[in-house]
């Protein structure tokens, strides 16, 4: 009887040892959805103009080429695209479970993106991303929480060094770290397990000689994926420990 009381308290404080009430399982990962985009298979276009710009979608924005006409060295043009991307954690994480805050990491993909000049013919191209953390999709967005642009888009880079002339790219940001959010947003999070990102992409063209050039934007494919790592409730933690308990008496009487 000593023996199994010892083998059962062994048990009891290993799996607390282990699993704790803190211990993260594996990360999980979904996708932002925004029903323009997906039904786009993730490509749109940066409008060149402010006549042609908004949110994607709505009148067409994004969802067709874009043209510019510029005469004279120094003319420019810019144009913007916003759209909004939904996070739903709860398809992943179990009722009672957390989200840990420093495992939110972001991945986003490109393809075709100019966060560094691009020459076009006569003419200079410059993108820039911007994302603001919404507690929710229906939230008013406010000011940017993070711009990525020619100025910084080496900070964060997830592989390589290369230019972005239209090239693709990945950055991993993270969004406790890079977006910062507070713990009002990571406790609003962890309650009804749903946020969304406002993406919003401008472009300036510039004409760098005399002379008129018409020109159109290309397609850009955005995919995106957030990763993230779920703590167990308490009591899960204990039901598991229980179970392994268990184990450990049945081997230790037999069948």
């Amino acid at each position: 009887m000593r023996l199994t009381r010892s083998i059962l308290w062994l048990a009891v404080a290993g799996a607390v040892a282990v699993l704790g009430p803190s211990a993260p399982v594996a990360a999980d990962v979904i996708t932002g959805e925004n029903a323009d985009l997906d039904a786009a298979g993730g490509v749109f276009y940066i409008p060149f103009l402010l006549g042609s710009s908004g949110s994607l979608g709505v009148g067409g924005v994004g969802q067709d080429p874009d043209f510019a006409e510029l005469t004279g060295l120094g003319s420019s043009t810019t144009g913007e695209i916003s759209f909004v991307l939904n996070f739903d954690l709860s398809q992943t994480v179990p009722p009672g479970d957390v989200v840990e805050p420093e495992s939110l990491n972001l991945s986003l993909n490109f393809d075709d993106m100019d966060f560094l000049a691009d020459i076009i013919g006569p003419t200079t191209l410059v993108e820039a991303l911007g994302l603001t953390y919404l507690q929710d999709a229906d939230d008013v967005p406010g000011p940017m929480d993070l711009v990525i642009d020619e100025t910084n888009y080496m900070a964060y880079r997830a592989t390589g060094g290369t230019d972005t002339d239209d090239a693709a790219a990945t950055y991993l940001l993270n969004l406790v770290f890079d977006l910062g959010l507070t713990q009002d947003d990571l406790d609003e999070l962890n309650e009804d397990l749903n946020f969304a990102l406002q993406v919003t992409f401008g472009s300036v063209l510039t004409m760098q000689q005399d002379g008129s050039v018409i020109i159109n934007n290309t397609s850009e494919t955005l995919e995106t994926s957030l990763s993230y790592n779920v703590i167990p409730e308490p009591a899960s933690a204990l039901l598991l420990v229980s179970g392994s308990v268990l184990v450990l008496l049945r081997r230790r009487r037999g069948p």
